[in-house]
C-alpha cells in the first residue's frame, strides 16, 4: 500500500513537471552577484614602515551605502598580502566618512587611538595610509581624522592633526 502511494506521488510529480511546458528555471544572482563592485586602491605600510604601499582591490558597494566608509573598511580588515603590516588597529570601526568642500571627516571607533601601538613611524603610517586612500577619489583633496565625533589633535602624540591633513606622495614606495 505505502509503495503504490509512493508510486502515485512520483508520477503526479513527473506529470506536474511535464506540464511545466518549455518553462527553464533561470538561475537567481546571489546577492554578491547583484551588488555593485568598484575597484578601490588601498595603502598599507612596509613591513619596516617606511612607507606606503598601494593595494588596488575590489570592494562590494551596496546601494545607497558610503563608498567612503566601505573603502576604510577595507583598510580595517589589513592586506591580502603578507608582506604589507596592518595600519589601523584591531577592533577599530569606521563610524562614517562625509566629504564637504573637499575635505572628507572620517569618524573612527576610539581604538584607533587607544588600541595604536604608537611611534612616530607608526603614527605616520596609520594618519598617511587613511589620508592616502580617501584622496585616491578625486574629490577628497583632504582629510580629518576623527574619534566619535571628535576632532584630533594628534593621533598618538607625534603629528599636528588640527587641520585637515593633505596626500603624502613622497611615502608612497613600490
Amino acid at each position: 500500500m505505502v509503495r503504490m502511494q509512493f508510486v502515485v506521488l512520483i508520477v503526479t510529480s513527473m506529470v506536474i513537471l511535464a506540464g511545466c511546458g518549455g518553462a527553464t528555471l533561470q538561475p537567481q544572482p546571489t546577492t554578491d552577484e547583484a551588488t555593485p563592485h568598484t575597484e578601490v586602491t588601498l595603502y598599507f605600510g612596509d613591513q619596516q614602515a617606511t612607507g606606503l604601499v598601494a593595494e588596488v582591490r575590489e570592494i562590494n558597494v551596496p546601494e545607497g551605502s558610503n563608498l567612503y566608509a566601505l573603502t576604510l573598511q577595507a583598510l580595517a580588515e589589513g592586506s591580502m598580502r603578507s608582506d604589507l603590516a596592518r595600519v589601523l588597529p584591531e577592533g577599530t570601526k569606521i563610524l562614517g566618512v562625509e566629504v564637504e568642500d573637499g575635505v572628507a571627516y572620517a569618524d573612527f571607533s576610539r581604538e584607533l587611538q587607544s588600541g595604536h601601538w604608537g611611534g612616530s613611524a607608526g603614527e605616520t603610517i596609520t594618519v598617511f595610509a587613511i589620508v592616502n586612500t580617501l584622496t585616491e577619489f578625486d574629490e577628497v583633496k583632504r582629510v580629518a581624522i576623527l574619534i566619535e565625533g571628535t576632532p584630533l589633535d594628534s593621533l598618538a602624540g607625534h603629528m599636528d592633526m588640527t587641520e585637515p591633513l593633505s596626500r603624502a606622495e613622497d611615502l608612497i614606495i613600490d
